[in-house]
């Protein structure tokens, strides 16, 4: 499980006081939620946290790691977000080699 960390991952306010602690704390609650998730599944899994453009980075990750598949998780709800951002799927739909979802 990869988490690229992108700017929604950080409050919209960069002047707030726990800006960095904002993004840790995101990153801890999904790696929460991923160990509860996968918790009884049979086969081995790590999380990985890595920084950069998402699509890129993901595509760079599954190459190096010979992945059969992407699969990403939805967008969050925070308004324009995706504009910083720009869209994963879009970025994997132009750029991927290989299935996503």
């Amino acid at each position: 499980v990869v988490h690229v960390v992108d700017a929604e991952d950080y409050p919209i306010d960069s002047d707030a006081a726990d800006w960095d602690e904002h993004a840790e704390q995101d990153v801890a609650d999904q790696r929460a939620q991923v160990a509860a998730l996968l918790a009884s599944h049979p086969l081995p899994w790590t999380f990985q946290t890595d920084h950069g453009a998402p699509g890129r980075r993901l595509l760079e990750l599954a190459t190096n790691r010979h992945a059969l598949m992407i699969i990403i998780g939805t967008a969050r709800p925070r308004w324009g977000a995706h504009v910083l951002t720009g869209s994963v799927a879009k970025y994997l739909r132009r750029h991927g080699d290989r299935p996503f979802c």
